[in-house]
């Protein structure tokens, strides 16, 4: 019912391999990591506070809102 020949086999291995490579390919195009230009949010700098112990932008550093935080708002 199902006789295929080793010729058919092969080929039918080969169109599966051929379309598994060609997907994981498109998915490393689209979908850059985040160490390559344009492969997510710029990376910012960040200081902790001695108050609270969160971490702040240093170049903005917002107030955390307890009175005795280090950066105002």
């Amino acid at each position: 019912m199902f006789g295929l020949s080793l010729l058919e086999l092969l080929v039918i291995a080969a169109l599966v391999a051929l379309v598994w490579y060609a997907v994981r390919r498109r998915g490393r195009r689209r979908a850059p990591s985040k160490g390559e230009p344009g492969g997510g949010p710029p990376v910012e700098d960040m200081v902790k506070c001695l108050v609270c112990g969160d971490f702040v932008p240093a170049r903005s550093p917002a107030s955390c809102g307890r009175d005795d935080c280090p950066y105002r708002a």
